[in-house]
């Protein structure tokens, strides 16, 4: 953990002295009386502070909605054409200061971008542009984008430096954030370097401008950092005083808060009350009791009492911040929600359970209505970030879910299930819902965008296999995809909202669905622990059963060592293959399997056919590979499983499928991986697989006579990347050649979808690709450029080669790979691979599988049918149960 994240203080002060008119919006008369004062305002040497005054007294704090609705409304009404830019700049940075009182991050960057254009536009330099940056650098800073934050803040430090404004409050409201940037992003040397620019400034004690508090309130951070804090407490009591005789309101409460903060550090408990309390009064007398800082000051005071046990006046002042904050910001707001999540862990220590697990459920649903609408213009970076902030809320109700002091009720295990169906895959669905919409759309300037962004991904591809620079081409694809979501308006991307009842109405009588969901969440004494849940639904209820596995460490660790075990198998033979993996694989039935299916089979004794949307080590295990030892069976032989990615694809898949117009079998195999080069110097090593070409072509042989199919064989230097890029839709897609994939560490998921791929002609060069031949492609498909192929109407993809079904797993989205690739690129089920595949035997199963598909069987039971007859000639699940089957 950063050390300097406990001790961050935050010191950035903006107008906060908004007036709000009683009316909704402008007449025209109005409007127009408005436009003739701004532009005398802006006419003056002082315009910036006449033209922010005369705004300021057209609206009002107390309801930053409204306030933002009716400055927003002023703005249009003044109509942009015509509107002075002056008073377009002061406009907009007023906007972007409502929007972040509102937690609106993303329409503070809009607002601010813009102000900052138009501003540059006409003006090069100025007190004001420093001002712009300095609060655009803010949103970036709460977004997490603390590289921003900092280059931001910088080029005003430096812009405010040449201008010779070191004196003014802005220059130290700049040098106080960038010192908060280097304390939570752990720069000691940059921290040390502000630490002696503090020390050796001298503010004058006797009068306090804005520029000199910074300056005290920048070492008082510094002392706090140091762990100083009698330091930092004297120097907060010797300016008293000049605060209070300053009357400026924000400066007053930003210091009882961290004098309280000081106190109750200091244990000073007793002070630590009273500074509140007299804060709370000082709010009241100056703003009333419906203002925002009243209600935050309650918060406040609910979180003192909170942080001393004092659980029951933390609980009521709480509950008062809360009905406040709901009216002034509303409930998607960053301080409502930090106050009803804290007021939910008050009620857990007052073990008020129903009370906390209401909360806890409103908490997950406030912000997933926050991340379909954050996701409409968010890059698939921003989208990731935004997601990762929320672990907390989950950890929190799972908690509640799955502990064994407070069993959760029907209602409380569905709502659970509900927000994991509409929560897992939410960006894939997003993201495919956006790349149906293109594909489906005949406007050409999107399609040129989609195809810039096309390039540009295969770029970044190429350059990150070749260890290059791809900071300059991430910038790009981030600037595309926002452009490209502006085009499409993917908030018309429909979002559908499924619950339990729905998927337990389309089940049949035999059938059981079963949703697996690792939960990670700390036990009451604060050690980690990670659970697999277990939401199954039955045609009899409309309610899902939950089972847990708790030993979820344990059972990871398991998993991990037979995974190593039948990667050992591949050079072992058949007999001693057989003989390392029974053993294992029953061990495995029992840990995994077992407990789970007896209370499949306690909540529907009929059932054959189990869906499965798996979670954590479930992904890396075919569980029908798996022996009960009781009866000598394979789970193959006892029940059908279908692997879907979330148990609301049930829904889809019970639907009557188009036939498929496109009749085309595309056979890829056996690619040059040197593409008849004679130079194999410095290359790398991609052996050519004969057996895949014979695959092909025994493939190729069994469907040539077949009315519903048009075998497309594709050998040697013909197997290209740019053809596979270039399909539209065939009906079935098999590539057989190496596959590959790298372990990613969780943090760098983002490269994911570039550490798997599939090898094509001209690949073993792929290390030597250089940007100048940006147009030739290098002959690895990687899962981040496979999402992008048409195959909107393919029926299946077949990924017959190595380790094609692994990849970084996500709790929340699955797992980051080539099926996901070929999914969100459209097919609709893909048959792939767990482990090293024996080549004779996959050839063999690919021949059963097909023949089985041909004679009419559907697409899951034609892969069980070459299992089983696999089976027959290696006993081994190695050589049998590498494949499995996606569904959507």
């Amino acid at each position: 953990m950063n050390p300097y994240l406990k001790y961050t203080f935050f010191f950035f002060f903006l107008s906060t002295n908004f007036l709000l008119a009683q009316n909704d919006s402008y007449n025209k008369e109005e409007t127009q009386k408005i436009i003739t004062v701004l532009e005398q305002k802006a006419k003056g040497d002082n315009w910036i502070n006449a033209t922010e005054q005369y705004i300021d007294d057209l609206i009002n704090e107390n309801d930053f909605q409204q306030a933002h609705k009716q400055l927003l409304t002023l703005f249009h009404n003044l109509g942009d054409k015509t509107l002075n830019w002056k008073i377009k700049v002061v406009l907009l940075e007023r906007l972007a200061f409502l929007a972040t009182q509102l937690d609106d991050l993303k329409n503070t960057e809009i607002y601010l971008l813009e102000a900052l254009r138009t501003y540059k536009l006409h003006q090069d330099q100025g007190l004001y542009l420093g001002k712009l940056l300095n609060t655009l650098s803010q949103a970036y800073y709460h977004k997490a984008d603390y590289t921003k934050a900092e280059q931001l803040l910088l080029e005003s430090k430096v812009l405010l430096e040449q201008l010779n404004y070191k004196h003014t409050p802005q220059y130290s409201s700049v040098l106080n954030n960038l010192l908060s940037v280097y304390i939570l992003t752990g720069n000691e040397a940059e921290v040390k370097a502000y630490k002696q620019y503090f020390e050796e400034l001298t503010p004058n004690k006797d009068s306090l401008t804005l520029g000199q508090l910074h300056l005290i309130q920048g070492r008082i951070n510094i002392a706090i950092l140091e762990e100083d804090y009698h330091t930092a407490l004297l120097q907060l009591l010797e300016i008293k005083s000049l605060i209070m005789d300053e009357n400026d309101l924000d400066n007053v409460i930003t210091y009882y808060e961290k004098l309280s903060e000081l106190y109750t550090i200091t244990n000073d408990i007793q002070k630590a009350e009273s500074t509140l309390l007299e804060l709370l009064k000082i709010i009241e007398q100056q703003k009333g009791t419906t203002h925002i800082d009243y209600a935050m000051a309650l918060s406040k005071i609910g979180y003192f009492y909170d942080s001393i046990q004092q659980f029951e006046n933390a609980k009521k002042y709480y509950i008062n911040s809360k009905a406040l904050l709901l009216n002034s910001v509303g409930k998607y707001h960053v301080h409502y929600i930090s106050t009803i999540n804290n007021l939910a862990l008050v009620h857990e220590s007052l073990e008020e359970v129903d009370e906390a697990t209401k909360i806890y459920q409103e908490l997950i649903e406030l912000r997933l209505d926050q991340y379909e609408t954050q996701f409409a213009t968010s890059t698939e970076e921003e989208q990731k970030k935004y997601q990762s902030k929320d672990w907390m809320f989950f950890s929190n109700y799972d908690y509640m879910v799955a502990n064994d002091f407070w069993p959760p009720s029907k209602q409380t295990v569905a709502h659970r299930y509900d927000i994991q169906l509409r929560y897992k895959a939410l960006k894939f669905s997003h993201q495919k819902g956006i790349l149906d919409k293109i594909h489906d759309s005949d406007d050409k300037p999107i399609q040129l965008t989609y195809q810039q962004l096309v390039e540009q991904k295969k770029n970044l591809s190429d350059l990150f296999l070749a260890d290059q620079d791809i900071a300059s081409t991430l910038g790009k694809i981030n600037e595309l995809e926002k452009q490209l979501a502006f085009q499409i308006n993917p908030e018309k991307v429909i979002h559908k909202t499924v619950k339990a009842n729905q998927i337990s109405e389309v089940l049949e009588e035999h059938e059981v669905a079963v949703e697996i969901v690792r939960m990670q969440y700390k036990e009451y004494d604060g050690s980690d622990l990670v659970g697999y849940a277990f939401f199954m639904l039955s045609s009899k209820s409309p309610y899902p059963r939950l089972f847990i596995l708790r030993n979820g460490i344990a059972l990871e660790q398991v998993q991990q060592k037979y995974a190593k075990d039948i990667h050992t198998a591949r050079g072992l033979g058949i007999e001693s293959a057989q003989e390392a993996t029974s053993t294992q694989s029953s061990s495995l039935y029992n840990l995994l399997w077992k407990p789970v299916y007896k209370k499949i089979k306690q909540l529907n004794r009929k059932v054959t056919t189990v869906y499965i949307a798996n979670d954590g080590i479930y992904h890396a295990i075919n569980l029908s590979t798996l022996k009960n030892p009781k009866t000598k069976n394979y789970v193959l032989d006892e029940l059908n499983l279908r692997y879907v990615n979330s148990t609301k694809d049930i829904l889809s898949m019970k639907q009557a499928s188009p036939t498929p117009s496109n009749h085309d079998i595309v056979l890829i195999g056996n690619p040059d991986y040197l593409n008849n080069r004679i130079n194999t110097k410095s290359v790398t090593a991609f052996t050519p697989l004969e057996g895949t070409e014979k695959e092909v072509k025994t493939i190729q042989d069994l469907v040539q006579s077949h009315p519903n199919y048009n075998p497309i064989l594709k050998l040697k230097d013909s197997a290209t990347e740019r053809f596979v890029k270039s399909l539209k839709s065939p009906r079935v897609l098999h590539l057989a050649t190496h596959g590959f994939y790298t372990p990613t560490h969780q943090e760098e998921i983002k490269y994911s979808l570039m550490n798997t791929g599939l090898a094509l002609a001209d690949a073993a060069y792929f290390k030597q690709w250089k940007t100048t031949s940006s147009t030739k492609e290098n002959g690895i498909l990687t899962a981040y450029e496979a999402m992008n192929i048409d195959l909107k109407h393919t029926e299946l993809v077949v990924l017959s080669a190595c380790e094609t079904g692994l990849g970084t797993s996500d709790n929340n989205e699955g797992v980051y790979g080539l099926p996901r690739a070929f999914f969100q690129a459209g097919a609709k089920n893909v048959l792939m691979s767990l482990w090293k595949v024996d080549d004779i035997a996959t050839q063999k199963l690919m021949t059963y599988f097909y023949k089985s598909l041909l004679s009419g069987k559907a697409i899951p039971l034609s892969l069980k049918t070459a299992q089983q007859q696999l089976r027959q000639e290696y006993s081994s699940p190695y050589y049998w149960g590498a494949f499995i089957l996606m569904e959507r």
